[in-house]
């Protein structure tokens, strides 16, 4: 087996996965880590990002320390990849160059639709859905959502949208510190539902909905503490929507201080998205028709450890 190191610079967070992939033994995961990055709220040049310097060093730094971290598995190749903030980042060609003096590799910026394709394969990778044969996929981050329809094992549809929570936030929410109201809460639900409708037509019935991402993880453990008094087992991965709405009506409810000492769980740097990422959710169940949503940990990172092959056409 090979042993892979993958960095995703997201718009939000940024991660990294150490891990090794065979057909018989799966995936196997050796080691993670993560940095907050907020990339999609640097300045911005029409709908172009403009990374600052001091970003830049950041972001940079970050990667050199997790880098460091993960020499110690010797792997077999490092990747380095980017996705929607780095896709709309005006000035990617500096940070490309900055990363590759300090490291040695080269960022490579995924297109939505080889990111959508990274996901589902890393959906593959899920021992608990590796039987399915037909489902619809999303993950969402802080710049856009990708969402995938699987037909018979095959990928029949791939679409990313700008639908991500910083993004929107920035979009939709005069002041994100303060409670979301009845109106601005619609007015999200509403966008992502139409933006879906415009990009993602026909999508078809969903029999299955499989979630990834930093705010489907965060709402799978808030709703682990708030239903049952403590974290329970990976086999939980259902989500309800009466149960999403009630966490997005109290969330929404409460200004970023409340939010604090209401939901510990949730990261410093997420609490202001947060509300946001569960009205896009809710949209997203509005649009798909479904009431349940089934989470995975197994997206793009895992989806290039098992087939690395697909960079050499970024």
């Amino acid at each position: 087996m090979s042993r892979y190191v993958i960095l995703d610079i997201g718009s939000n967070t940024s991660k990294l996965l150490v891990g090794q992939y065979t057909r018989e033994k799966g995936l196997i995961e050796e080691y993670q880590s993560s940095f907050a990055c907020r990339i999609s709220s640097e300045k911005r040049d029409g709908i172009q990002l403009l990374i600052s310097h001091e970003k830049i060093s950041h972001i940079v730094k970050a990667i050199k320390i997790l880098l460091i971290e993960a020499e110690k598995f010797h792997p077999y190749e490092s990747i380095l990849v980017g996705t929607e903030a780095l896709r709309r980042t005006k000035n990617i060609t500096q940070l490309k160059q900055a990363i590759l003096e300090e490291t040695g590799l080269s960022l490579i910026v995924l297109s939505g639709e080889q990111e959508a394709n990274g996901i589902a394969q890393g959906i593959t990778t899920d021992p608990k859905y590796n039987h399915l044969t037909d489902f619809h996929a999303f993950d969402l981050g802080g710049g856009s959502l990708e969402i995938i329809q699987v037909n018979q094992k095959d990928v029949t549809r791939t679409a990313s949208m700008p639908l991500g929570s910083v993004a929107l936030m920035r979009q939709l929410i005069p002041d994100p510190f303060s409670p979301i109201d009845e109106k601005l809460k619609s007015l999200v639900i509403n966008s992502t539902r139409r933006i879906l409708e415009r990009e993602a037509p026909g999508l078809g019935k969903c029999k299955f909905l499989i979630a990834s991402g930093g705010t489907i993880v965060h709402l799978r453990k808030t709703l682990e503490v708030e239903l049952f008094g403590q974290e329970i087992p990976k086999k939980f991965g259902e989500l309800n929507r009466f149960y999403i709405k009630g966490l997005a009506s109290e969330m929404c409810g409460l200004d970023l201080k409340d939010r604090r000492k209401k939901f510990p769980l949730i990261p410093e740097d997420r609490l202001d998205i947060f509300p946001i990422g569960l009205l896009t959710i809710l949209g997203v169940m509005d649009y798909l028709q479904v009431d349940e949503i089934h989470h995975t940990f197994h997206n793009l990172r895992y989806g290039i450890i098992a087939c690395p092959d697909f960079l050499k056409k970024a």
